[in-house]
């Protein structure tokens, strides 16, 4: 990359940058600092490049860059690296995004003392060991930079975004119905929420994360059973339209996969949908 332009800087290791015509979220320690709009980039700072698809993905993504704690952002950073160098496949340039939104909204809930439990954490250790693993690191480089013990489910919410981020081949039979869901499903929430989804977002990529492995446990005839639902009053009060929305996703999954929502799933649903679809 030459004479690549500062834009706009997000962040002391974060800035949005141009070449020409084009447009990058550029990474690297110290990238940002001392610097100004205008100024040329260093390629010898620059560690990872993303590239926005559109207009909308560059103002959602800087949005939430600039919000990041740049702690967060270097931990991202490091987790790539490590799935990189110890998993044998390629992975989305859109890895370290995630878990930068992904993170930053863990250690947040850390704060307010709120923990959204991972029912799948032992199965994801089970089935995904070498990415679980690459969660475990982490997980502890989250411990060490903010002197908290988060809970063992993180190592598993990692490891689901690096399982997504992996360029793996479906059985096309599971993978059109996993899409006809979705599809299905996203239409309610338009519906009910009377808004439309915007598929480029940020929004849209952090509902599909939740929905493709709701998608499969549908699918399998695997969904979360009852645990602990002491939360879900609380959830029913404060999230009323999603959880509405979500009483209307059960119905449809019952006339159409004969499968039963547990009351565990709902609550999940409702978070999900409160995350990413709440009316602003």
């Amino acid at each position: 990359m030459n004479s690549v332009v500062i834009v706009k800087l997000l962040n002391s290791s974060v800035v949005l940058a141009q070449e020409q015509d084009k447009e990058y979220i550029l990474f690297g320690r110290g990238l940002g600092y001392n610097h100004k709009k205008g100024d040329i980039v260093d390629p010898s700072q620059i560690e990872r490049v993303f590239v926005p698809q559109n207009c909308t993905q560059i103002s959602d993504y800087a949005e939430m860059l600039e919000k990041a704690d740049i702690r967060i952002i270097e931990i991202a950073g490091q987790i790539t690296k490590l799935a990189q160098a110890q998993l044998s496949c390629e992975l989305s340039p859109y890895l370290s995004i995630a878990l930068i939104d992904h993170l930053q909204f863990a250690w947040e809930r850390m704060q307010k003392g709120v923990r959204l439990q991972n029912k799948l954490v032992f199965e994801v250790q089970r089935i995904y060991p070498e990415e679980f693993a690459v969660g475990q690191q982490g997980r502890l480089l989250m411990n060490a930079a903010f002197n908290q013990e988060f809970p063992i489910d993180e190592a598993g919410n990692i490891a689901f975004h690096i399982v997504n981020a992996r360029d793996k081949e479906q059985d096309p039979s599971s993978s059109y119905l996993i899409v006809e869901m979705i599809k299905d499903i996203l239409n309610i929430c338009k519906y009910h929420f009377h808004r439309e989804i915007d598929f480029n977002s940020l929004d849209y990529s952090r509902l599909i994360i939740h929905l493709e492995f709701f998608a499969k446990r549908v699918l399998r005839k695997e969904l979360l059973e009852n645990s602990d639902l002491s939360m879900l009053g609380m959830i029913r009060q404060r999230c009323s339209q999603e959880y509405q929305c979500a009483e209307k996703i059960k119905k449809y999954v019952a006339s159409s996969y004969g499968q039963e929502l547990s009351e565990e799933e709902m609550l999940y649903l409702t978070v999900h949908l409160n995350q990413v679809l709440r009316l602003r």
